[in-house]
């Protein structure tokens, strides 16, 4: 969003004012008007003497993914003219502004322009606040994302409800706001300014939250996970709770073997290297030798798994990596018999005419064929 500051410097007198490219009843288009009598910023000061009653307009376009929003101004054949940077502008011709662009209205009237930075994501968003989103990032230039970015200077919702992207925005120190804050923006012809997000925190609609969290902007929570390394052990889990720890200030470890995919944006570490430091906070020598021994079972428990896993397919490979495919539909038709032949059994062993030892028997070649699938 681009802000209007006028002042006079010999006067404390200063103002600032939104410039959007909104609809409005009375006014065109993303047009701002300034003089002293009848426009869209109107100046009455006793000392503007050298301001016209119609001096000069500002315009506003709208944002676009390919054309960012931009401001122009053109002076209105003003009677003591308009200066920009020191040089006198010609009447009737758009002159784009930049924010190191000082423009002087008449002899004393000094105007600068701003920009200020909204980036946004929603969270369970109906489809009329979507829609407001959109017409936000069109009308005040704000970014919209449809996932959370640490450059999220807001997170817009409903209501507050325990969803990632509010840990994510509680952990960046973002701002969480209503619809309304949205509204308010778009509100062509009320130039509060700067508006207070904590006037448009939602109410909160998730009985699993506590009421009494503050969720104003806390910086602190930024360094949160700060010295902190979490090892996740599938690229699923890194995905999901992997942003998290990162706006947190911690940093993300994926697991890495021969099966794991490679995750962007994460280190990978061996099991044998995989090393945990414990965290200042452990201070007692029961927390110490209890996150030793939780570490310790991690361990065992991942070389065992992945062990076992080796094993079986490297069996599997070598007794059908190079068998012939009719191989195969033999072994699926004497999988079919065998099951077929131990119901037989099961319903003979009534008459006491098959033994408990031929059913165990033939339980293991069945559990041998389908290992072979």
């Amino acid at each position: 969003m681009w802000v209007l500051h006028v002042s006079l410097p010999d006067h404390d007198w200063d103002l600032s004012i939104p410039l959007k490219a909104t609809t409005s009843a009375s006014y065109t288009l993303g047009e701002f008007t300034v003089g002293r009598l009848g426009t869209r910023i109107e100046l009455n000061h006793p000392q503007l003497k050298s301001l016209s009653r119609h001096h000069g307009t500002f315009h506003v376009t709208q944002h676009t993914t390919e054309v960012p929003q931009t401001v122009f101004y053109t002076d209105n054949k003003s009677s003591f003219g308009s200066k920009l940077n020191g040089i006198e502008l010609a009447p009737k011709i758009k002159t784009p502004l930049s924010s190191e662009s000082l423009l002087v209205l008449g002899d004393r009237l000094h105007c600068r322009i701003e920009h200020i930075r909204f980036e946004m994501s929603g969270s369970c968003l109906s489809g009329e606040s979507k829609m407001l989103l959109i017409a936000c990032e069109r009308g005040i230039g704000l970014i919209r994302r449809p996932n959370w970015s640490p450059n999220c200077t807001h997170l817009v919702m409903e209501s507050i409800k325990a969803t990632p992207k509010l840990i994510q925005a509680l952990a960046s120190a973002s701002h969480i706001v209503g619809p309304q804050f949205l509204s308010k923006l778009l509100d062509s012809d009320d130039f509060d300014f700067p508006l207070n997000a904590s006037d448009f925190l939602p109410d909160v609609a998730d009985r699993g939250i506590h009421f009494d969290v503050d969720y104003s902007p806390n910086p602190a929570r930024q360094t949160l996970f700060s010295g902190k390394t979490f090892l996740f052990l599938t690229p699923t889990q890194l995905k999901k709770i992997g942003p998290l720890v990162t706006a947190g200030g911690g940093t993300v470890v994926l697991y890495h073997n021969s099966e794991t995919a490679t995750a962007s944006g994460a280190n990978h570490m061996d099991l044998d290297s995989v090393t945990i430091h414990v965290a200042s906070a452990m201070r007692k020598d029961a927390d110490v030798s209890w996150f030793k021994q939780v570490t310790k079972q991690l361990k065992r428990y991942l070389r065992s798994s992945i062990h076992s896993l080796h094993a079986v397919d490297a069996w599997t490979h070598a007794v059908l990596g190079s068998v012939n495919p009719i191989v195969y539909v033999l072994l699926f038709g004497a999988l079919v018999f065998c099951v077929l032949l131990l119901f037989r059994c099961l319903s003979r062993m009534e008459r006491r005419r098959v033994s408990w030892i031929d059913c165990i028997l033939l339980t293991i070649l069945i559990l041998i064929l389908l290992i072979c699938f």
